[in-house]
């Protein structure tokens, strides 16, 4: 049995109304909703996810230099990443010769 941590529950609910997938709906129903405690901070969800069966939802981009710097090689050999979610694209319409362009794209 493993447990699960995820972003807070405000957030939660806004990607399960983009999310049509019945498993992620399933998996948020067994292991995210109510009793279940499913928000804990960063740091503690890391340290969790050493010791125990734990599954961990986050941007990749906030917590990998965190993994980087803490985890043994061999640790980090072991994590396995799960998209639950996938990534949202966003676009800016820009005018072709915008100053704001590179600034955007750098952003």
């Amino acid at each position: 049995m493993f447990r699960i941590n995820t972003v807070p529950p405000i957030i939660m609910s806004l990607f399960l109304q983009l999310n049509t997938d019945p498993v992620v709906h399933e998996l948020y129903e067994k292991k995210m909703a109510p009793p279940n405690k499913p928000y804990y901070n960063r740091d503690v969800a890391l340290v969790k996810m050493r010791k125990e069966h734990f599954a961990f939802h986050t941007e990749p981009l906030k917590v990998y230099p965190q993994i980087r710097e803490t985890y043994t090689e061999k640790e980090k050999c072991d994590l396995t990443e799960v998209v639950i979610f996938s990534p949202e694209y966003c676009y800016i319409a820009l005018p072709w010769a915008s100053p704001y362009k590179e600034a955007i794209a750098i952003a």
